[in-house]
């Protein structure tokens, strides 16, 4: 599951780096930001944060099994190292839906804004 979620995020910044710039070779050259722009790479940054987010929890996740199985095996007693790579797991639950909201809120601030 991990190869195919990597690759998930990983299409959509490249998408979203290659509409970057054909929307900067499109449009004639200025010296300001615009709106479109500023859209593209908010999303831009939140697809790059589901990356760190994701590359967080599958470290905590590979940690967490290797000292579950030493933890069974007798060589090691990691009991808080174990509640802190647990915090892989709450992250990845709260990552899901926090993201989608981020995005959700997103798009309709840039949707309301558009026509100010």
């Amino acid at each position: 599951a991990a190869p195919a979620r990597s690759a998930i995020h990983m299409s959509a910044i490249l998408i979203l780096v290659n509409h970057l710039k054909n929307i900067s070779d499109t449009l004639p050259t200025i010296s300001y930001r615009t709106w479109l722009t500023e859209y593209v790479v908010s999303h831009l940054v939140i697809a790059a944060l589901q990356m760190v987010a994701f590359a967080a929890v599958f470290f905590c996740n590979e940690r967490l099994g290797e000292l579950k199985k030493e933890e069974s095996l007798g060589n090691v007693t990691g009991g808080l190292k174990i509640k802190l790579y647990s915090f892989g797991s709450q992250l990845d639950k709260v990552s899901r839906v926090h993201f989608f909201l981020v995005v959700l809120i997103l798009n309709l601030v840039f949707l309301i804004t558009a026509d100010l």
